[in-house]
């Protein structure tokens, strides 16, 4: 069985994200963000489900979520895995990357060193099967 996904925009978690700029700052960026995620939603919806797919057959692990909320969101520092907050950015192929290596996490729960070389060899592998 595979997740489900959904890309959420959330004023309030960006917010929250975001505590150390000023109320500006974060409602500014905020109401560009979606506007700025276009092309990376298109290619979402066309590539999500191979992601999807293509995970458990490299990781050997079926997935045992059912949905999985991938919240959008600008600001510095990091992606990460739970809830799957993914940082926006230009390059969308950098984005790419960080929606897979997360939802790898999603997938196997491994952290530490080597996890992450391993999820991150991963995610390249994916990358390259989906040519972006």
């Amino acid at each position: 069985m595979l997740p489900k996904t959904g890309i959420i925009y959330s004023w309030i978690y960006n917010r929250e994200l975001n505590r150390d700029k000023t109320a500006k700052y974060v409602k500014d960026h905020f109401a560009k963000l979606e506007s700025d995620c276009k092309k990376f939603e298109k290619l979402y919806k066309k590539h999500i489900l191979k992601i999807l797919k293509l995970i458990p057959k490299y990781t050997k692990k079926e997935w045992e979520k059912e949905y999985i909320p991938i919240y959008i969101v600008f600001r510095d520092g990091y992606s990460f895995h739970s809830p799957l907050t993914l940082k926006y950015n230009k390059n969308v192929r950098q984005m790419f990357f960080e929606l897979i290596h997360e939802l790898i996490h999603n997938n196997i729960e491994e952290h530490g060193y080597n996890a992450e070389r391993k999820i991150d060899e991963i995610a390249n592998l994916i990358l390259k099967r989906l040519k972006l």
